[in-house]
């Protein structure tokens, strides 16, 4: 029992404690890049991201083939005044079929739509984007979805950098380096 606690509290020699030190320093720039693009994310406004108007031209549910037999559905549709695609990521399954149909039979072509997205270098790409914010057709807003989740997922992000900080003063201390000598 002994020996298992001297592993774990014991010194460790500066060359371990650089390996360990870059192993830990990898997580906490990934994390922190995270955290800060969901962060920026949601806290964009509707005034902040793209905005497109115009008379729908193109409507259709495409499905995309992933890992093996397995199928996701997107709804995908274009105005009249746009080079690129918009759509709703749907899912897979049973259910992303259905909501395809409704969203299908929902738009009709030549409906007079507002859509509110956020246009990235990834969505250009593509040539789709599946960051919609919110649609409204005729005036009415028909579809609307949250920063919710982005906000937890930057929060929780911003949770592990902490937890691997905490780890890299735990192996400095370990490591009998300047932060914790008297």
């Amino acid at each position: 029992m002994s020996n298992l606690k001297h592993k774990l509290t014991g010194p460790i020699t500066k060359s371990d404690f650089k390996y360990r030190r870059n192993t830990v320093t990898a997580p906490i720039v990934i994390f922190s890049a995270l955290a800060y693009f969901m962060l920026s994310n949601s806290s964009k406004t509707l005034d902040e991201l793209t905005q497109s108007e115009g008379r729908l031209t193109y409507k259709e549910v495409i499905k995309q083939q992933y890992k093996g037999n397995n199928y996701r559905y997107t709804f995908v549709f274009k105005l009249d005044n746009t080079e690129q695609y918009l759509g709703i990521f749907l899912g897979s399954g049973e259910t992303a079929i259905e909501d395809g149909e409704y969203w299908n039979k929902k738009f009709t072509l030549g409906d007079k739509m507002i859509v509110h997205y956020d246009n990235n270098f990834i969505t250009e790409h593509e040539n789709i984007t599946r960051i919609i914010r919110q649609i409204e057709q005729n005036g009415e807003i028909v579809y609307q979805t949250g920063t919710k989740g982005k906000k937890v997922i930057g929060l929780v992000s911003i949770g592990v950098v902490l937890m691997f900080l905490l780890m890299l003063l735990w192996l400095t201390k370990r490591a009998n380096l300047w932060v914790f000598k008297k």
